[in-house]
């Protein structure tokens, strides 16, 4: 591993020290392009008018760091290029801090009471994986997020992505999204599309959930839903198909039962007291 001393001059005048480590030269690609351009009034952003063009991006984008690797002569790659690649090691002799933060993004509209057009978008981070060539793309990933316990330690709670919204301010939010996934689109040949997509989490833990929705609000699906069917009868919204297992009603007693206010005609239960099914007809409760 090879170390190299470097500085950094900001547009405003600063000086930022860099180290770079870097593996020996015969285990690169023959050719290497690798540009890296920072520029900035204050710090390491970027401020006033957008840019022309100078930084990666194209005219009409304001960049605080902009990175590119170009390999252009790479053949069987069996490592990982990356355009940003960080590494933090911690390693704590004493107390440590509540969190470590590898790469922290926020993205805020100022309070200059001078800013007052509307913004059509903001983002803290926009990832964006296109395969623009003709060959054959085995795995395209936008976002590659793992969380792993490769210690010997505890982990009181291991999450791969944390999402989450809030307004804490004196303003209003029309609709909040914990995570949004919007409508795919397709101008060539699609197979098949997953919006969300789980793998079996069975052999996990001894305890295991695919999916798990807490709290008291409702769970909307448009569509039609299939436990164990992949294709529901066109005429069912619920299709259930199992040759090991049935269909398990809320169980009450008639007491229970005749305590549910204002029962909608259709309404199913089990009453544990009568050892039947009972529906609701619109003005009482009926056995099966």
């Amino acid at each position: 591993m090879n170390e190299y001393l470097a500085s950094i001059t900001l547009n405003n005048g600063s000086v930022i020290g860099v180290k770079f480590q870097a593996i020996a030269s015969a285990d690169l690609p023959a050719t290497i392009t690798q540009n890296l351009t920072l520029s900035g009034s204050t710090g390491m952003g970027n401020s006033g008018a957008p840019n022309d063009g100078s930084l990666l991006g194209g005219s009409g984008f304001l960049t605080g760091i902009s990175c590119e690797n170009t390999w252009t002569n790479l053949t069987n790659p069996t490592g990982e290029e990356c355009g940003i690649c960080c590494l933090s090691l911690v390693k704590p002799s004493g107390a440590v801090g509540a969190s470590n933060i590898v790469v922290n993004i926020e993205s805020e509209i100022a309070t200059d009471p001078s800013m007052t057009a509307n913004l059509l978008a903001l983002y803290s981070g926009s990832f964006i994986s296109a395969h623009q060539g003709s060959g054959t793309l085995a795995d395209l990933k936008a976002i590659l997020a793992e969380g792993e316990n490769d210690g010997a330690g505890t982990l009181t709670s291991l999450i791969g992505i944390e999402a989450g919204v809030s307004n804490g301010g004196s303003g209003s939010v029309v609709q909040g999204y914990g995570v949004f996934i919007d409508s795919a689109f397709n101008s060539g040949t699609w197979t098949a599309n997953y919006g969300l997509w789980i793998g079996d989490q069975s052999a996990v833990a001894s305890s295991n959930w695919n999916l798990w929705s807490d709290g008291g609000g409702a769970n909307y699906f448009g569509g039609q839903v299939g436990l164990g069917a992949a294709t529901p009868n066109a005429a069912a919204k619920l299709q259930v198909d199992s040759t090991t297992q049935g269909v398990l009603l809320p169980r009450l007693t008639t007491a229970q039962k005749n305590a549910i206010a204002s029962p909608p005609e259709g309404l199913i239960v089990y009453d544990l007291t009568l050892h039947t099914i009972s529906f609701w007809n619109g003005t009482a409760w009926t056995p099966v």
